[in-house]
């Protein structure tokens, strides 16, 4: 009867040992998963700061270019404006030299 008895508490130990076993395993899977989980989720942000970073360095260089592109045509307005002025001047003093040789003609 003792040897019975010792033989279930062993089986039941036994048995609590396996359990305790099947649990540790368990738990150590479910903190693999979680730093996998993690070890994700971070190189995720990561990439999502690269691709930010990417599209703002992108947004900049777009408005540099168009800041560059408006100066330019600004300057090319700014010179149109004056050769339009200069033209208009040197029609003004062509016509005066010819009113002024005209006038001379004729009073000759």
């Amino acid at each position: 009867r003792l040897d019975k008895e010792e033989a279930e508490r062993a089986r039941a130990l036994a048995d609590r040992l396996r359990r305790n076993e099947e649990f540790v395993k368990k738990l150590k899977e479910s903190t693999t998963y979680q730093e996998d989980v993690e070890r994700r989720k971070e190189e995720e942000r990561a990439v999502l700061r690269e691709v930010q970073a990417r599209e703002a360095k992108d947004r900049e260089r777009d408005q540099r270019k168009k800041e560059a592109s408006r100066k330019r045509q600004q300057m090319i307005n700014e010179t149109n404006r004056k050769m339009a002025e200069e033209k208009q001047k040197a029609t003004k003093e062509m016509e005066k030299a010819e009113e002024a040789y005209a006038a001379k003609c004729r009073r000759e």
